[in-house]
């Protein structure tokens, strides 16, 4: 069985190999189920170690549906990540009726077949969204995909079980790959249920020799900042008040 570590950077991505890593997803931000790295973490990965490094393209958190400029930022994002040499792109994409959106789903494997060696193509967690789960999965079949990320559409992918053994089936030759709460105490589950890989990112928190006493009250985590069915961006009209005040001071 291959396991497959989702890593947030490249001390991660170390600890991944020497855990015995087959692969490593690389992204950022996991607090918000991750966004594509930087152009530097990537290069640092990448010459750092020797299992494949499959990234992660997604522009911001939130809704897995994207406007034009967000397919810009996006297609720039997915260009840079393929010039960098990774050996896989983890990309999905919905409409806003929550279906798979086919025809962005056609423009990133366009892209991919256009690059020097095609890397490995997974369909990441925004399957556990759709409406209709196995319409969408059967439609992924019809396109080159190679894996499909998902926790069955449940927060653990273990409550999902069943689920995930439909999706195997339906997939076919596609990979099923469980993710979401996978880890030592259940990950036999999933090989024993007769898939081919496991997702997870084992990480726990650590101190950074930072002083308890006289820690500063302020704090840059603002969970209001981040909301799942929308996505916070500048207010053009916000700034406007802004520059229009600053102006007549």
């Amino acid at each position: 069985m291959i396991i497959e570590v989702c890593a947030n950077g490249l001390e991660s991505a170390l600890r991944a190999e020497a855990a015995g890593s087959h692969r490593i997803e690389l992204c950022s931000e996991l607090s918000v189920g991750g966004l594509t790295p930087s152009a530097g973490c990537i290069q640092a990965v990448l010459e750092a170690v020797k299992v494949p490094v499959h990234v992660l393209v997604r522009p911001r958190s939130g809704p897995f549906t994207y406007n034009a400029a967000e397919w810009i930022q996006m297609e720039a994002e997915l260009n840079s990540v393929l010039a960098a040499g990774v050996q896989g792109i983890v990309w999905g994409a919905l409409t806003p009726d929550f279906k798979v959106d086919t025809k962005a789903l056609e423009q990133v494997l366009k892209r991919l077949e256009e690059a020097d060696t095609r890397p490995y193509f997974t369909f990441h967690r925004a399957i556990d969204w759709v409406k209709d789960r196995n319409k969408s999965l059967q439609e992924l079949t019809h396109y080159p995909v190679d894996a499909v990320l998902s926790s069955g559409g449940a927060v653990q992918a273990e409550q999902a079980l069943t689920t995930l053994k439909n999706d195997q089936a339906v997939l076919g030759q596609i990979d099923l790959m469980p993710g979401g709460g996978v880890h030592a105490k259940n990950a036999s589950l999933f090989k024993k249920a007769g898939f081919r890989a496991i997702h997870l990112s084992g990480t726990a928190f650590e101190e950074r020799g930072i002083e308890e006493e006289g820690r500063p009250s302020l704090c840059f985590n603002q969970p209001e900042l981040a909301e799942e069915f929308r996505v916070r961006a500048s207010n053009e009209e916000r700034l406007r008040q802004v520059f229009e005040i600053v102006k007549s001071a």
